[in-house]
């Protein structure tokens, strides 16, 4: 796709605030010259965690009022694509009725989460005109179009962060802290981690001190805000190999991976599923099964085998846009 090739065109984009990482795609599609208007997705989840736990009528009734109000400013506006990411909170009512008032416009849905974790799309399927998955299983099992996610390019003033040799910046949710510790546990002390667990400071104070899931580990730092991409990007130039928890749920890989893949960063993974990646090479990727991890430290000595650009490539965010709204294909 050529980049004056949405000159003009009215894009509705509807995508969870994720890291920053929305921007960059409302950055992609302004530089090919596109209108675009902004509607955060996963938004009244987030805003009322505690009460969606125990007063989940009222979370989405909530939600129903949030998308009641969007559609209203959207009213009156001829778009010519709806282009959905995640859809996690979206209401079947709202997409119906920017179905009826936008007839004519080519409506895409991008899913970077899994089905597992995200059934509520499932409501709207019918409505788009194309369904695309990182999840290669649930391309199968939905028949979806599979595209896995992207890198972001960008230069990195890491000369204030201190250097480690295993980075992982990640929420905390499902089992993730558990594998942390006893992959910790495996590791020498000549080998120097950074590990960033982010929560809400509520969930951190139960499951510390009520449930005591949690304890004093000197290894593990728990953060209480939002970590920018920004900071995210320095920490990883300054590290020589990046940990990736994937959820249990999910078979597609994790952005990390991908930062990985343009910052020539090995990568250390419990996702089985990269093997069937092109860019899949066993000296810069090492595979830890989750329920049995066992860390070969001699992979932290290896050199970094680079890949063909050519295969790189294919991973940018342009590359990963133009297979999106390539609406022939």
């Amino acid at each position: 796709m050529k980049n004056n090739e949405l000159l003009q065109k009215k894009i509705l984009f509807i995508c969870p605030s994720f890291n920053s990482y929305e921007q960059e795609i409302i950055k992609e599609m302004k530089k090919r010259g596109a209108d675009v208007y902004y509607i955060e997705d996963d938004f009244i989840s987030k805003k009322h965690r505690f009460i969606n736990k125990f007063l989940k009528k009222l979370v989405i009734r909530k939600i129903e009022q949030y998308f009641r109000s969007k559609l209203k400013e959207v009213r009156g506006v001829e778009f010519d694509f709806i282009f959905v990411i995640k859809g996690g909170e979206v209401t079947s009512n709202f997409m119906s009725d920017i179905k009826k008032q936008n007839k004519n416009a080519k409506f895409i849905l991008y899913l970077w989460d899994s089905i597992k974790n995200n059934n509520n799309i499932l409501n709207s399927l019918d409505i788009f005109d194309k369904v695309y998955s990182f999840d290669n299983q649930d391309c199968k099992n939905y028949n979806f179009l599979f595209r896995p996610t992207f890198f972001l390019e960008r230069s990195a003033d890491t000369l204030f962060y201190t250097s480690s040799d295993l980075l992982f910046i990640g929420t905390y949710h499902s089992d993730r802290y558990e594998i942390l510790k006893k992959i910790i546990s495996q590791l020498p002390s000549e080998i120097k981690t950074n590990i960033i667990l982010s929560t809400g400071k509520m969930t951190y104070l139960i499951h510390r001190y009520i449930i005591k899931k949690l304890d004093a580990s000197k290894n593990i730092n728990f953060i209480f805000k939002k970590i920018n991409l920004s900071e995210v990007m320095l920490l990883e130039e300054k590290t020589n190999v990046i940990l990736d928890i994937h959820h249990y749920n999910q078979a597609g890989l994790t952005q990390r991976v991908f930062d990985c893949l343009i910052k020539e960063k090995k990568i250390i993974t419990t996702n089985k599923y990269i093997k069937k990646y092109d860019f899949y090479n066993s000296n810069n990727i090492m595979i830890i099964n989750r329920d049995d991890i066992k860390i070969d430290i001699d992979f932290f000595n290896i050199e970094y085998e680079k890949i063909d650009q050519k295969i790189v490539a294919n991973y940018s965010i342009e590359a990963w846009f133009d297979k999106l709204f390539n609406i022939s294909n």
